[in-house]
């Protein structure tokens, strides 16, 4: 696996080093956006997305109402129609040292019939962190492996703390 860690998104990030995933910076707004995928020589073909909001402050009783908004909006995003979201379950996940909720759902992206994974989640204390995945329709399972490796392992990090 490969390690990235981002001061400015106040995470430790971790890809998958064998085949090595294409990493890039882009930004939604001020906000660094860490985007993360597959070599095109690999099938399924996926991207991942990793979204902080290291300095926003969330009391725990409200960290739920939040994430089904985020969640939401999440869905709204991906074209996902009012009917179709009716029927999504949110669940409650844990990857590493972040707890909080995902979804599945399929969509459209970028004009191919895709699987997506949305999971929002945080550690006591600790800002928000939006994780999504999208691969092609019916191959998300082919992606458990290198999403547990990926997921469960990230976490917060600064240049100032030491591990």
């Amino acid at each position: 696996m490969n390690v990235h860690r981002d001061p400015d998104m106040g995470l430790e990030i971790w890809t998958e080093q064998t085949p090595e995933w294409q990493i890039e910076r882009r930004y939604r707004g001020s906000k660094p956006v860490f985007v993360a995928q597959t070599p095109p020589n690999v099938y399924p073909p996926a991207s991942m997305t990793v979204l902080s909001f290291a300095g926003l402050s969330v009391p725990a009783g409200k960290f739920e109402v939040i994430a089904a908004q985020a969640l939401g909006t999440g869905l709204v995003q991906f074209g996902v129609d009012e009917r179709a979201r009716a029927g999504i379950i949110r669940e409650r996940k844990r990857y590493g040292n972040l707890s909080g909720y995902e979804i599945n759902f399929p969509a459209m992206v970028h004009g191919t019939d895709s699987d997506v994974k949305v999971f929002i989640g945080r550690a006591e204390g600790r800002g928000p962190v939006l994780l999504q995945l999208y691969t092609l329709a019916g191959k998300m399972p082919h992606l458990k492996e290198a999403i547990r490796r990926s997921w469960t392992n990230i976490d917060y990090w600064s240049d100032d703390v030491q591990r």
